[in-house]
């Protein structure tokens, strides 16, 4: 699929290294929960709102739109390493319900 141009439609053949990074940067985040529940929830999460970026609203021209801008491009790269920072700076959240009730 990404070969054929569904993320990045003008660029199939660096799209592909584009999503391999895009997927290596974010599983560390995805995979901090012992949950398929939990991880299949933020990939929903992050599919679901990757329209609302407004970066790429406002990218011009297609290297912008779609390597850059694009939530599997540099934009997403980004959140997912910023995310990845504050863990590791302020460690993972535990939510249990222990935790919660103090």
């Amino acid at each position: 699929m990404i070969v054929a141009g569904y993320n990045t439609p003008s660029f199939p053949y660096i799209g592909v290294l584009a999503m391999t990074i895009a997927c290596l940067s974010s599983s560390p985040v995805y995979s901090l929960s012992s949950s398929v529940l939990a991880a299949a929830l933020l990939h929903g999460v992050f599919n679901g709102s990757a329209g609302l970026v407004p970066a790429y609203a406002a990218a011009n021209g297609l290297v912008l739109e779609e390597l850059v801008a694009n939530p599997v491009g540099a934009a997403g790269v980004l959140a997912f390493g910023l995310a990845l920072g504050v863990i590791a700076i302020f460690d993972t959240p535990v939510l249990s319900r222990n935790e919660l009730s103090r």
